[in-house]
């Protein structure tokens, strides 16, 4: 709910509809890398379209949704993601 006000607010401010905001995920899915020391974190890029004229119940659940879609592709590598992104 703190991410979908976030995004309300930098709607109002900025105008813009596409927003995203970069969070930090640290996770070890692998099993092979979970005993090693050290911080594995990713960058994980939560994307959502705020237009039209949306409730803030309606854009809860819209940020819910795209958040939860990231979420399952939180393993891939943000620079493999900028790679795909570039072509």
């Amino acid at each position: 709910m703190v991410l979908a006000a976030w995004k309300a607010v930098w709607h109002r401010y900025t105008g813009a509809s596409d927003l995203i905001v970069f969070a930090s995920w640290a996770n070890r899915p692998q099993p092979e890398i979970k005993n090693l020391i050290g911080l594995f974190a990713n960058v994980l890029p939560l994307r959502c379209e705020v237009s039209g004229d949306l409730s803030f119940r309606e854009l809860t659940a819209r940020v819910r949704v795209e958040q939860l879609g990231a979420l399952t592709h939180h393993g891939v590598p943000f620079e493999k993601v900028v790679k795909l992104i570039r072509r």
